[in-house]
């Protein structure tokens, strides 16, 4: 879901998780949303 463009939260919530750490531990971070991440903070620059 992650990948998808999917909110850690509404994951977190999908997947009954307490803590947002458990949440964390399987939403590895995907290239292309870090790049464009990125790109967001350089256009404030």
């Amino acid at each position: 879901m992650v990948e998808k463009g999917i909110d850690l939260l509404v994951v977190m919530d999908i997947l009954g998780h307490t803590k947002i750490e458990t949440t964390m531990r399987y939403a590895h971070p995907v290239t292309e949303r870090k790049q464009a991440a990125i790109n967001i903070l350089n256009s404030y620059i």
